[in-house]
């Protein structure tokens, strides 16, 4: 007796999220962006605040980027966790003006759209308070 085996084909059916449903909706934006010079850095740092998005709770968290003001393209500062609504941006060139700008990031990873300032920022070059001479009038 000679056995005959055929080949199988196995067809496996997955069941695949459509492209609008795996990339989610964009959670809200946060608002009422501000961001003010630190009086206390020497010019190095900039204060940021801003009202969290509706979506807070269920939020990866805030993405904040800076940019000089004469540049085109923002850079990746930090992603802070949901609940954060300010954060200092350290390191930057005392005198230069910048722009920030703080997007809601989504618990599937989608973006809302930033919330930025409405102007540019002067990280301003200080004398140390040590340092200043006081006259008497």
């Amino acid at each position: 007796m000679t056995v005959r085996l055929r080949p199988c084909v196995l067809v496996a059916v997955l069941a695949l999220p459509s492209i609008a449903a795996a990339q989610g909706v964009a959670p809200a934006a946060p608002t009422s962006m501000t961001a003010t010079d630190s009086t206390w850095d020497n010019g190095t740092g900039v204060v940021l605040t801003w009202s969290a998005s509706p979506d807070d709770s269920s939020l990866r968290g805030y993405r904040i980027r800076q940019r000089q003001a004469d540049a085109s393209e923002y850079t990746l500062v930090d992603i802070v966790p949901p609940g954060t609504t300010t954060f200092t941006v350290g390191n930057l060139h005392g005198g230069t003006a910048y722009r920030f700008d703080v997007a809601a990031v989504g618990g599937d990873g989608t973006f809302s759209a930033p919330a930025e300032t409405a102007t540019t920022v002067n990280s301003c070059d200080r004398v140390p308070r040590s340092t200043r001479s006081t006259f008497a009038l």
